[in-house]
C-alpha cells in the first residue's frame, strides 16, 4: 500500500482570475482553464524521486472570456493550462508572493492568456538535432532534409546551416567560446529573427516567414565573467527562446533577384563547452528546426501529426 503525504487542508488557497482572448484581443468563450496546485507527495514505486500530489480544478470561460479558478497549493509558483478546439494550447507558469491569512497573493489581479488560432498547419520536416563538434575553427554543416552532418562527418549532402566553434588562445575557462552560425547553402540563403513571442503558446512565432532584416550569420558568445560581487558567472548573449526564420536552398536570376527558396525556422538552440579545451571538454549543438519542402511556400505552421522527417536510430551524432 502506498503511503501518501497530503497537506491540502494546510496548504494556502490559490485563486486566479483569467481573461482569455485571441491575437486580435477578441474574447474567447468556452475555453477550458485548468489550474493545479501541489499539496503533497507519494513514493515512486519505480524508484527515484517522489511524485507530486495535486489539487486540480478547471472551468470554462464565460461570455466575457473570463474564468476564476482556485486550488490549494504548497508551491511558490502556479501553472495555468488553457485550451480550446481550433486554438493552440497555452501553458504558463507564474510566481506568487508569500501567503497572507492562508491565501496566496497573485501578482496580477487578472491574468490575460492569448490563444493563437490554428490557421493552416502543414506537413514539415521537424527534428531536434544534437551533434558534437570535431575541433576548433573548423566549419561543420548540417543538411536539414537528411537531419545529419554533411559528409565526411555524416550522411548529409547540402550545407543548409554551418557552425564554427571559435575559442581565443587567451580564453581562461572551458566555457569561453563563440559559435558562428552561417547560411551558405544557396546564393541568397539567410536568417531573420522573429519578434519575441510572449504568448506561452504551443505554437511560437509567426505563421509565415516574411521579408525583413535578413542576415547571413550570427554569433553566440559564451564566457565566464565576474559579477558585481566578484563571483564568476556564465554570460550568454543568446537566449534559448529566440526564434529564427530560415531562407534555404535559394536560387537567383542573372540580376541577383530571388527566384526560388525553401523556408523554415529554428528555435531552442543550446551550445555548450569548447573542443580541445584545457579540460578536454567536447562541445555540442542542440536545436529544433522545421523545414517546409514546398518551394517558395513561406508557411511555417507545423502540423504535429504530419512530421515528414523519419528518425534513424543513431543517437547523438559524434563524428
Amino acid at each position: 500500500m502506498q503511503m501518501m503525504v497530503s497537506c491540502k487542508a494546510a496548504a494556502p488557497k490559490l485563486e486566479v482570475n483569467v481573461q482569455v482572448v485571441d491575437e486580435d484581443g477578441q474574447v474567447i468563450e468556452a475555453a477550458n482553464v485548468a489550474l493545479a496546485g501541489v499539496i503533497g507527495s507519494k513514493p515512486n514505486l519505480g524508484g527515484g524521486f517522489a511524485q507530486n500530489v495535486y489539487d486540480k480544478t478547471n472551468k470554462l470561460t464565460d461570455a466575457t472570456g473570463r474564468a476564476t479558478v482556485s486550488v490549494h497549493s504548497l508551491s511558490t509558483e502556479y501553472g495555468l493550462d488553457v485550451k480550446k478546439d481550433g486554438y493552440y494550447e497555452v501553458t504558463v507558469a507564474k510566481p506568487r508572493s508569500k501567503p497572507v491569512s492562508g491565501k496566496w497573493e497573485v501578482s496580477e489581479n487578472l491574468v490575460e492568456v492569448v490563444l493563437k488560432k490554428k490557421k493552416n498547419p502543414i506537413p514539415m520536416h521537424k527534428k531536434r538535432f544534437e551533434g558534437y563538434f570535431v575541433e576548433l575553427n573548423k566549419p561543420m554543416s548540417i543538411d536539414l532534409l537528411v537531419g545529419d552532418w554533411v559528409a565526411p562527418h555524416g550522411e548529409g549532402k547540402v550545407a543548409d546551416l554551418t557552425f564554427t566553434v571559435q575559442k581565443p588562445d587567451s580564453a581562461k575557462y572551458d566555457f569561453d567560446a563563440t559559435l558562428l552560425v552561417e547560411m551558405n547553402g544557396g546564393e541568397l540563403d539567410a536568417l531573420i529573427e522573429f519578434p519575441e513571442d510572449n504568448t506561452h503558446s504551443a505554437f511560437k512565432g509567426p505563421y509565415e516567414v516574411h521579408d525583413g532584416n535578413w542576415v547571413p550569420s550570427f554569433n553566440w558568445v559564451n564566457e565566464i565573467v565576474q559579477d558585481e560581487r566578484g563571483i564568476n558567472v556564465q554570460s550568454i548573449d543568446f537566449q534559448q527562446d529566440r526564434l529564427w526564420g530560415l531562407r534555404l536552398r535559394t536560387m537567383a536570376d542573372e540580376q541577383g533577384n530571388l527566384i526560388q527558396a525553401n523556408y523554415g525556422k529554428m528555435s531552442d538552440i543550446e551550445f555548450y563547452g569548447s573542443v580541445k579545451s584545457k579540460r578536454k571538454g567536447v562541445s555540442f549543438i542542440r536545436f529544433t528546426y522545421y523545414y517546409n519542402p514546398t518551394v517558395n511556400d513561406r508557411n511555417v505552421e507545423f502540423d504535429s501529426s504530419k512530421n515528414l522527417y523519419i528518425e534513424k536510430p543513431r543517437g547523438i551524432r559524434k563524428p
